[in-house]
């Protein structure tokens, strides 16, 4: 650390979860060339889908939607973030909770980038109900 930096916390280590695409490759500039309009509208779309997903399943879940982003946090002290960039281009992190999120000194956090509407609201899904967005094993 240099003069002037400040510890923030132990180091983020990302694992990235990779999906196939159907509807061929993205842009390099997806993220610059966003319409702000289109996807703050879904993104209240989806966040206001995600609440009564989750009040079906009779799971406490806070969601948040603001501009093309929402944020489902869970009363386990998980949060699920989910940004939008068109109709078929969704990033998601899942942060653990803090708290026992720490492990061999790095705080680890689940992303999956460049994911389409399907498989994105599939994982959604699976963290309001499970805190996670891994497919448990049958």
């Amino acid at each position: 650390m240099t003069d002037g930096e400040e510890d923030d916390g132990p180091p983020l280590v990302a694992r990235v979860l990779q999906f196939d695409r159907n509807s061929g490759e993205l842009p390099d500039d997806y993220r610059d060339s966003l319409d702000q309009g289109a996807c703050g509208e879904l993104a209240k779309s989806l966040g206001s889908y995600l609440q009564s997903f989750a009040s079906e399943s009779k799971v406490l879940a806070d969601v948040e939607v603001e501009g093309n982003r929402i944020s489902v946090g869970r009363d386990d002290g998980t949060e699920l973030m989910i940004a939008i960039y068109g109709p078929e281009i969704f990033e998601i992190t899942r942060w653990p909770n803090p708290a026992d999120a720490v492990e061999d000194g790095s705080m680890r956090f689940d992303f999956a980038p460049e994911l389409e509407s399907e498989v994105a609201v599939t994982l959604a899904r699976r963290y309001v109900v499970n805190g996670t967005i891994e497919q448990e094993n049958a």
